[in-house]
């Protein structure tokens, strides 16, 4: 369980470029060795990618709430002329 847990923080930081360049030129020889060790990359790797795009889906829609909020309601027209101005609309 432990080499498990030491190969997972091992391919999180050789993604995320915090290995120095001793240490990612060992974890690439052990990806070339090691075919197991090549599809955990693969999963981890894709599984980033859905984290990232849930987590800019979910800033996505953030977003469009408080703008619709900002914009729609009479409450914030100043804000909104104000914002307006600051553009030039």
């Amino acid at each position: 369980m432990r080499t498990s847990l030491n190969n997972l923080k091992l391919a999180e930081e050789y993604i995320e470029g915090k290995l120095d360049a001793g240490e990612a030129a060992v974890f690439e020889a052990r990806l070339i060795l090691d075919a197991e060790l090549r599809n955990d990359i693969e999963y981890l790797q894709r599984s980033y990618k859905v984290i990232r795009y849930c987590g800019r889906k979910l800033l996505k829609n953030r977003i469009e709430e408080i703008h619709h909020k900002l914009f729609q309601h009479s409450q914030y027209s100043d804000f909104r002329n104000n914002i307006m101005k600051l553009f030039g609309r």
